[in-house]
């Protein structure tokens, strides 16, 4: 799954979720890298309107993000300049729908990233995305978060 800062798609792209992106892999601030290097999880959560999709990964010591352009996440454990995150829990086509069709038709996609030095509870990223999803039913994020983590 891919972030770009490049303009435009090619129709190759189909694991491009967002372009115009404000950074790449490079730009990334050092505290975070630190993190993800050091073996880090990390939680990523998508939001676009009131659409959202998460999914998990890892990070290794040997991540070199140095990519200026892209910020990658990997199912698999191949990395590259611009790869953030590898063993993702979702790729691009597993994304929620609504997330998707939102991002289709031109509407803006935020990227948080959430690094963590050890495997965070349920309840801290829960208190994240309550945070971060204003408006959002707690039940129901709870409940789907739960849902996914189990099938994860």
């Amino acid at each position: 799954m891919e972030v770009t800062r490049e303009e435009n798609l090619s129709l190759r792209g189909d694991c491009i979720v967002g372009v115009r992106s404000e950074k790449g892999a490079k730009s990334l601030s050092v505290e975070l890298k630190q993190t993800i290097r050091n073996s880090g999880h990390l939680v990523v959560l998508l939001t676009s309107d009131e659409a959202f999709d998460f999914f998990t990964c890892m990070g290794t010591r040997e991540l070199p993000f140095s990519d200026e352009t892209k910020i990658i996440f990997r199912k698999s454990s191949f990395i590259s300049p611009a790869t953030v995150g590898i063993r993702c829990s979702k790729s691009a086509g597993d994304l929620n729908r609504e997330l998707i069709s939102n991002l289709k038709n031109g509407k803006p996609l935020t990227v948080h990233l959430l690094a963590f030095t050890a495997q965070p509870e349920d309840e801290e990223v829960l208190r994240v995305f309550i945070d971060l999803l204003p408006g959002t039913n707690v039940k129901s994020l709870k409940d789907r978060f739960l849902a996914e983590k189990v099938n994860a």
